[in-house]
């Protein structure tokens, strides 16, 4: 659906929708990337929560972490996974920008499959792609170290 925002407070709407949270019945190609990554990182996590994005031109991401107010005092062990899902990228924009510790601004290329891990903590944003009617679309998994 239309009119996903990235974090409280922030203006910038975008498509997406919670696929997955707490509760709910696991969904078989959610548990089939996470084990992969599972697999892949050898580290332990409990998968939290998972939603898709996407983003059309001029649908900028707007700075934000992914810890909610209530998740300060863990926000050590939260992990934010990203997948960029498009099978085909042919444009010069759609990157994930980081807000390091350090306060340096660093650009991680939205290539197809990639896979992104960082601590749910870091200020990012998804920027949009600049040809229309080009749809961005990443799948966000967060997670919890056990």
């Amino acid at each position: 659906f239309y009119g996903r925002v990235a974090a409280p407070n922030n203006a910038s709407t975008f498509w997406g929708c919670a696929l997955w949270e707490e509760g709910m019945e696991r969904i078989f190609f959610l548990e089939y990337i996470y084990a992969k990554f599972t697999k892949a990182s050898g580290l332990k996590f409990r998968m939290r929560n998972a939603a898709l994005n996407g983003q059309t031109s001029n649908q900028f991401g707007g700075w934000h972490t992914d810890i909610y107010d209530n998740e300060r005092t863990s926000s050590e062990k939260l992990l934010t996974l990203l997948y960029y899902v498009n099978p085909e990228w042919n444009d010069p924009r759609g990157s994930t920008w980081f807000r390091l510790p350090n306060g340096q601004e660093q650009e991680v290329k939205y290539v197809p499959g990639r896979v992104l891990c960082f601590p749910s903590s870091w200020h990012h944003y998804g920027d949009c792609p600049e040809q229309n009617n080009l749809l961005r679309i990443s799948l966000a998994f967060k997670l919890e170290l056990i």
